[in-house]
Order: C-alpha cells, then sequence, then structure tokens
C-alpha cells in the first residue's frame, strides 16, 4: 500500500481520548485504539462517580498508579486522565476541555458500546494469550496483581451501567463540543493474535453511507473520510497490515444508478487519496420495500426518514442482514453513526436501532466525523 504520509495527500491526525469505565471488559479495545492513534494523542479517560466533600483526601491520587500500571502491562503508548464528577457526563466534559497537552487536545473520543451483552474478562484473556505473568509493577517498584488493581466485570445491576439516555447524551455532548465520535461494539470478540495467525485473508470492511438514510449514498461527507482515514490507517499497523486488506462497500440501486460510473468514480477518489482498497458493488433495491412512503413537500418540512425514528425496525433488520452476509471474511466492520435525535425521548430508540444494525456483527466501529481529514493542497 502506498502510504499517505510519503504522498500529496495530507490527513488529518486522530487525537484521541478512550472513555474506559473497567479495563477487565475492554483491554482489546484499549489496544485497538493504540493501533489507530497513527502516533497521535491517546488518552485513556475514566469518570470516579462522586463528591470530593464525601472523602477525607482526594481519591483520584489513589487511583492513577493503578490505571499507570494498567497502562505499563498493555504496553499501550497512553496518557492517563481520572476525574472524579456527580455523572458521567459531567467527567466527560471536563476530559474533552482538560486533558492532552498544549495544542495536543483530543479531537475524537470513542466509547464501548452499552447492550444486553454478557460481559468477558478480555484482561485475563490478554494475559493468557501473550503467556505473560499477570502483574505489573507501580511507580513505587511494588509488585501487584492486574486483579488487585481492577474490579471484576459488572454483573447485573452494576450502578456502571449507564442508561441508554445517559449513553445517548455522551454521544450528542462530544458533537456539541467539536469531536469526532467512535462506538465500539463487539470488540471482546476481538483478536489481534488469531488475526495475526490466520491462514487465509482477512478484511476491512468500510460501508461508508449513512445506512438510516439511503438518498443519502451518493454523498461521500466528512464522516466518510474519516471512517476511510481510520480504515486506512490501520492497514498500515503491524499484523493487521500483513492480514487484512481493505474493501469499500457502494451501495446502489441498480434501477437508476450507473453502477460502472459509479464505481469508476469511487474508484478515482480512492486513487486520489492514495487509499489502496477493492469496491465491492453492492445492490440494495430488494430493500426499497421497507421504507415508508414519502409523501408531502420536503422543502417546507422535514421528510419522514429524516426523523430517525421513523426508520422501519424491518429495514434496519434487512440492511443488517446484507452486512452479515459479507462478514463472514471480515475482521473488522466500520459503520456510519448518524447524529442522535434532539428529543431525548427517542434515546432508546436511537440505541436500539444502532444494536439492531450491529447485532451478529463482527467488531464494528460505528464513526460520526465533523471535520475535513485529508486536504490535497501542497
Amino acid at each position: 500500500m502506498l502510504d499517505p504520509r510519503k504522498s500529496h495527500v495530507k490527513y488529518w491526525r486522530p487525537q484521541i481520548l478512550l472513555m474506559v469505565a473497567n479495563p477487565r471488559q475492554c483491554s482489546e479495545l484499549i489496544n485497538f485504539i493504540n493501533d489507530i492513534k497513527k502516533g497521535g494523542l491517546y488518552v485513556i479517560g475514566h469518570v470516579k462517580l462522586g463528591s470530593l466533600d464525601s472523602f477525607t483526601t482526594d481519591p483520584v491520587i489513589e487511583e492513577n498508579p493503578k490505571w499507570l500500571g494498567l497502562i505499563d502491562y498493555l504496553k499501550v503508548k497512553a496518557f492517563v486522565e481520572v476525574t472524579m464528577a456527580s455523572t458521567v457526563s459531567e467527567g466527560l466534559q471536563h476530559l474533552l476541555r482538560l486533558s492532552g497537552m498544549g495544542g495536543m487536545k483530543p479531537n475524537t473520543v470513542c466509547f464501548g458500546f452499552v447492550d444486553d451483552s454478557p460481559p468477558r474478562d478480555t484482561l485475563s484473556f490478554v494475559g493468557n494469550e501473550r503467556k505473560r505473568r499477570f502483574f505489573t509493577r507501580l511507580e513505587s517498584g511494588k509488585k501487584v496483581s492486574i486483579d488487585n488493581l481492577f474490579m471484576n466485570v459488572r454483573g447485573g445491576g452494576d450502578s456502571r451501567q449507564l442508561s441508554a439516555l445517559e449513553y445517548v447524551k455522551l454521544i450528542s455532548d462530544s458533537l456539541k463540543m467539536q469531536k469526532n465520535v467512535c462506538l465500539c461494539r463487539h470488540f471482546d470478540q476481538l483478536s489481534k493474535q488469531s488475526i495475526v495467525n490466520s491462514k487465509k485473508t482477512l478484511f476491512i470492511d468500510v460501508w461508508p453511507v449513512n445506512l438510516f438514510r439511503p438518498d443519502t449514498a451518493n454523498f461521500f461527507d466528512n464522516t466518510c473520510l474519516f471512517m476511510l482515514q481510520l480504515a486506512c490507517i490501520l492497514t498500515m499497523v503491524p499484523g493487521w497490515k500483513s492480514k487484512t486488506r481493505l474493501r469499500v462497500f457502494l451501495c446502489l440501486n441498480a434501477q437508476t444508478d450507473n453502477t460502472l460510473q459509479k464505481q469508476q468514480k469511487l474508484d478515482a477518489f480512492l486513487h486520489q487519496l492514495r487509499i489502496q482498497a477493492s469496491v465491492k458493488i453492492v445492490t440494495w433495491d430488494h430493500l426499497v420495500s421497507h421504507l415508508p412512503v414519502m409523501s408531502g413537500n420536503s422543502s417546507e418540512k422535514m421528510t419522514l426518514m429524516e426523523r430517525f425514528h421513523a426508520v422501519p425496525k424491518e429495514f434496519i433488520g434487512a440492511i443488517n442482514q446484507l452486512i452479515t452476509s459479507y462478514s463472514s471474511t471480515t475482521a473488522l466492520s466500520f459503520l456510519y453513526l448518524p447524529v442522535p435525535p434532539e428529543d431525548v425521548r427517542e434515546s432508546e430508540t436511537f440505541l436500539n436501532s444502532l444494536k439492531l444494525l450491529s447485532d451478529n456483527l463482527p467488531p464494528t466501529v460505528f464513526v460520526h466525523g465533523l471535520h475535513p481529514v485529508t486536504s490535497t493542497t501542497l
């Protein structure tokens, strides 16, 4: 692959804040973000719930050595920022404003996904997979077990489990503060070692279209470009580079679209960005029957499909089946993250739609980008 860093294309560098509640459940995600940061800033953030008035000493001071020990154990290049707040949303705002150094501030925030799947202790799995002794050394020089540093995986009724309203608010707040957003699901299934040991070529799939707005399929916006950038970075990382190839899916209506023309246009666009990828044509004419019939003057009022809650579950389920049918050899998928609804009463519907779209898929990253990420100006 031609390295974009050696071409006339300038790529916007992601500076990433990864929000972590319990590292026992997301060690693979921590390692993954370390792969896609492209030499940029990487901050692991954690919010401790409470009020300083309830303590005689600042409990965050006691937390920091544990997280630094985790970073040392996982061997990732990251900074750690721990704060205390009454809510996770308030703590996230603190971290987005204050984390980083000088002009290096997070421009992208990543979250794990909130669903009902049983939690898995991936931290122990990483230790066994690497065949390393399951301890780390704190700054004081004391050796401690990782098991003693962090609590067990969450159980039912865990107070740390966010509601749909709280979780969607984190997304909305991040976008309001002009940060790109990534939601990462199924990363407990990701094993980089399995990818490295694979005897067959695996794929990194990019679906650069808002699947809840099929009428926008002909447009590449900032989110689509950001998805391509992250996928391109991943294919240049050791391990991923030798075992994976990049696929970009072009969704078309065979009845109305000029397939050859659109494929050539996309090929030329990828060539201009120095991204080596195969273009996979997908026709979705058979899914149109699930969409509601548009009516009214769209110039005078919002169309039905622009209101997120109006997207039929049957359509989302059909899209999920379509993606699943192409995912048998997929190591990772990038999907388009729509803007959350302004009406907080629709938060649960929004989150359930994302769940339905990504059910039974391999590790999946929902992406929403706000800013241009490439420039071809010399």
